[in-house]
């Protein structure tokens, strides 16, 4: 992708600056689109101007094809929702050519400038697939390296709730629909954990844990089951297949991020002997 045109900063500087020297929350959307023309961004404004409520300023920087939103007085959990809504409408009118990604202030950061600033910087360098959905977070790109995180699920609520709700405790997230795509990711990626649904397609969960732990590509790898599954001969045999923890759905996210920070804790200390 062709970096920003410092087109993009200028247009949103006076709005920056603003919001931080009031301390004002703003949330802030980036997308990668197909090139959009003065009547689409139009046509935009008009659309989600109808929603009253909802005051935001549109840039299309045509020399990178982004397309950035400011939402005003919003923080990271409405920034999340509405991009769900923008990457629908961009989809419906074949307007969407890459990857999403999100922040506020002053949650993601201490600078309104500088957090656009390392978002354009990000996207540049990312290789994200087509409507992926990110949080920029920029203390845990100065943070030690991240671990990453495979989920493994049919279900695209989930894994793009898990994505949202795991890259903002840090980790890097990666996704797939189904035990083929899940294998894909894997020798791609080499993730140091994957959660996965028994109930897959082409490929099902039993599979995809047989294809891993006979990889011996990451021996370290914890793979941690998620699934509506819960009759007593499910559970055991993942834990006899070598999975390290086995959650029934409904999950408690809460509960869940403890979880994931024990099995990474045990990497790290068997790394240390």
């Amino acid at each position: 992708m062709t970096k920003p045109s410092k087109k993009l900063q200028d247009a949103f500087e006076f709005f920056l600056t603003y919001y931080e020297a009031g301390q004002i929350s703003y949330g802030i959307i980036l997308v990668e689109s197909h090139e959009m023309s003065e009547k689409n961004l139009q046509e935009m404004k008009i659309h989600f101007g109808k929603e009253g409520s909802l005051f935001a300023q549109y840039y299309y920087d045509t020399e990178s094809s982004i397309l950035a939103i400011l939402i005003d007085n919003q923080k990271l959990s409405f920034t999340h929702y509405h991009s769900l809504i923008v990457k629908n409408y961009l989809q419906e009118r074949n307007l969407l050519a890459g990857q999403i990604l999100i922040a506020s202030f002053p949650e993601n950061g201490e600078s309104p400038v500088q957090i656009l600033n390392d978002m354009l910087d990000e996207m540049s360098k990312s290789t994200s697939e087509i409507g992926e959905i990110r949080i920029f977070n920029f203390e845990a790109l100065k943070a030690k390296p991240q671990n990453s995180i495979l989920v493994v699920n049919d279900d695209v609520t989930v894994n793009e709730f898990l994505g949202i709700f795991l890259q903002k405790k840090g980790y890097k997230l990666y996704s797939a629909q189904n035990g083929k795509e899940g294998i894909e990711k894997f020798v791609e990626h080499m993730p140091d954990l994957v959660i996965t649904e028994l109930n897959l397609p082409i490929i099902d969960g039993y599979q995809l844990i047989n294809r891993i732990k006979n990889s011996g590509s990451v021996p370290d790898c914890k793979i941690m089951v998620l699934t509506d599954k819960r009759l007593d001969e499910d559970i055991q045999k993942s834990f006899q297949m070598g999975v390290s923890d086995y959650i029934i759905k409904p999950f408690s996210p809460l509960e869940l991020a403890v979880r994931i920070k024990r099995l990474f804790e045990e990497i790290d200390d068997k790394g240390e002997v």
